[in-house]
């Protein structure tokens, strides 16, 4: 028995349509001719790789922030000692 080879827009187009959810994983992938082992192990490392993408998008976006606000509490900081050096000199 020869093993079928799936070319990858097969595997993109039933990979999409799981995470879609424009069917289950058995229906998809007697759509496409993949077992539903293969399947299920493409649709879970694509959920992991946009994760991924995501979480290091948030965690830039919170060093930002937190960045910020550390050069915020700075420039008060010293707007204080300057009002303190204003008033004891």
């Amino acid at each position: 028995m020869r093993a079928k080879t799936l070319d990858d827009q097969s595997k993109l187009a039933a990979v999409g349509e799981v995470l879609a959810g424009l069917g289950t994983l058995s229906s998809v992938a007697r759509r496409h001719g993949i077992s539903i082992g293969y399947l299920s192990i493409l649709a879970s490392r694509a959920r992991r790789a946009v994760e991924s993408k995501s979480v290091l998008s948030n965690n830039s976006a919170s060093r930002d922030a937190e960045r910020t606000m550390v050069e915020k509490l700075s420039e008060r900081v010293q707007m204080l000692e300057k009002k303190f050096n204003r008033l004891f000199k």
